[in-house]
């Protein structure tokens, strides 16, 4: 898809949505847990298709969540979007989303743009293309977790429509390129309220809606094909919808969810198992044959017998599948279902429970950040190290403290990048191209939501930034940094520096004092000062923390509490 062709439309919902003002965003930071949905039947195929949302259906949202970390930086002069390597990495839908969210957050605002810099790691729970709605989680994580950054100018409503408008998977042929896909919003429904829940096919309004105490808990197991073979799912959603169009079809279907329609809206005396029953039969009517005929031809077989035992609730295959979900009444153990599970050459794959009360949000706690700098053999990161994975108390609560050593990680890059390599290799602090930068800050945030849960995380960062021009293009792009920052810097006297140096490998040869010699080549390289200068007139920075250090590192708790209960600027 052209860069320049979405968002496809901003929903008429937001059309006369405005606010005056967002809340200055410095650096925040959120963890989104959507849970996975379970797509038992789309109610009318033909109102549908690619670049239009549409088609309604039942569903239900089930204890299985993929998670999507966020943080933003806002205030800032780029508008990088940083997707952090991980399991999965879903790049161009991530970056589609993001832009969405953008262009939405300038419309209501009534401005042009808005300049933000965002982090962003996903973490699925299940394969993608599965049938238990992986786009549209990757897609509600991300849009949900950047409302919560701005301090939520947007509902859940206008979420589910922003996505329904712009709703896009990944080309086939090229990863890295979108196009535009089938839409019903049933993860954005599932995510709000969890439950099950039946959403109109034209209007996408939710129809009926239950997830009272009687679905909690309710265990839900996941079968799929023993032997299972990749489907042209565009095919099969267009076959389906030629099978809804018929008369006979569409008018059994209508029937059909009118009774569920009912069954539903009766709330806490709905009767789970004529929910069942109904469900069950829209399994053979319509697109959902169609669906179901496209994968293997034990499904069925296994859906009549395992429909047939007592512990079972609901059945039936999720969206174009292959997965086959089953509800079951509590106390139920995959062991009561095996025998049906294995006689057809069906394998269980997950387990969980019915979802009843939508997505999860987490505000990550506060990051901080020191910048520990000074000359070569000060002792920076013998302090680090004395100080990493330490929990320093504030007034207000604990702080982990987190060694970030720059060094080994720019070796890591060195292997597969040969201009890092002789960067190294020569000592150099210079980056004339930048190209540390990106990776050591995806490589920072990966540590960060990796080890952010109840505690304030403080990295120390030794040996980045690592150069006067990088930290020019760290202040500038990314404005969180010199809200959290403060600077540690590390002097040693030049005959303390010197011995240390001793102990290490010579690293010139042919010199009368090599120590010497290799220190102060070192020393001609170092930016130590005018880096802090930096700190100070360009960021208005004046925590600078200065430790002599003339013998072993003793830094007491009392300093880094002085440095860790420092309030924002």
């Amino acid at each position: 898809m052209d860069q320049t062709s979405y968002p496809k439309s901003i929903s008429n919902r937001l059309v006369n949505k405005r606010i005056n003002q967002l809340q200055n965003i410095l650096g925040n930071g959120y963890r989104i847990q959507i849970p996975a949905r379970v797509g038992y039947c789309v109610k009318d195929m033909t109102a549908f298709h690619p670049g239009k949302a549409g088609g309604g259906g039942i569903g239900l949202a089930v204890n299985l969540f993929s998670t999507t970390n966020v943080f933003v930086s806002g205030l800032t002069e780029n508008q990088h979007t940083h997707i952090l390597k991980g399991e999965c990495t879903r790049t161009a839908l991530i970056k589609h989303h993001v832009e969405v969210f953008r262009v939405c957050l300038a419309q209501i605002l009534g401005i042009p743009s808005v300049s933000f810099a965002c982090f962003i790691q996903h973490q699925p729970r299940f394969g993608s293309h599965c049938g238990l709605g992986s786009t549209s989680g990757v897609a509600l994580g991300v849009l949900h977790g950047l409302n919560e950054c701005f301090g939520k100018p947007f509902n859940d409503e206008d979420i589910r429509f922003m996505l329904a408008d712009n709703y896009v998977e990944e080309n086939k042929i090229d990863s890295e390129e979108v196009s535009f896909g089938y839409e019903t919003t049933m993860t954005a429904v599932g995510s709000q309220n969890g439950g099950c829940f039946i959403i109109d096919e034209n209007s996408l309004d939710i129809l009926s809606r239950i997830s009272s105490y009687a679905w909690n808990d309710l265990p839900v197991f996941l079968f799929a094909p023993h032997k299972s073979h990749e489907v042209n799912e565009s095919q099969v959603l267009q076959k389906g919808a030629d099978r809804d169009a018929e008369e006979n079809e569409a008018t059994k279907k209508h029937r059909l969810f009118e009774k569920l329609r009912a069954e539903l809206n009766q709330n806490e005396s709905v009767s789970i198992d004529a929910v069942g029953d109904l469900v069950f039969a829209l399994q053979q009517s319509g697109s959902k044959r169609t669906e179901v005929e496209s994968h293997s031809r034990f499904i069925y077989p296994f859906m009549e017998a395992i429909k047939i035992l007592k512990c079972t609730h609901i059945v039936g295959m999720s969206s174009v599948g292959p997965i086959v979900a089953v509800v079951c009444s509590k106390g139920t153990t995959k062991a009561d279902l095996n025998d049906a599970a294995e006689n057809h050459r069906m394998v269980l794959i997950d387990e969980s429970v019915v979802n009843t009360s939508g997505r999860r949000t987490e505000k990550l706690p506060d990051l901080k950040w020191v910048h520990v700098i000074g000359k070569p053999c000060s002792g920076k990161t013998t302090l680090c190290k004395e100080l990493a994975n330490t929990v320093v108390s504030d007034d207000s609560q604990p702080n982990l403290i987190k060694h970030f050593l720059a060094g080994p990680y720019l070796r890591e890059l060195a292997k597969s990048n040969p201009i890092i390599a002789e960067i190294i290799k020569n000592g150099k602090v210079k980056d004339p191209k930048n190209l540390c930068l990106k990776p050591m800050l995806d490589r920072l945030f990966l540590e960060y939501f990796d080890v952010c849960r109840d505690k304030t995380v403080c990295f120390l960062l030794d040996g980045f930034p690592r150069s006067v021009e990088q930290l020019k293009i760290v202040v500038k792009d990314y404005s969180f940094l010199k809200t959290f920052l403060c600077v540690l810097h590390i002097v040693a006297p030049d005959d303390v520096r010197m011995a240390r140096q001793s102990s290490r490998a010579p690293r010139v040869v042919g010199s009368e004092s090599m120590e010497e010699a290799d220190l102060a080549r070192r020393d001609g390289m170092d930016e130590t000062s005018p880096m802090i200068d930096i700190w100070k007139d360009e960021c208005e920075i004046q925590r600078v923390h200065t430790v002599v250090n003339t013998s072993a590192i003793e830094v007491s708790v009392s300093c880094m509490n002085s440095i860790l209960s420092v309030e924002r600027h």
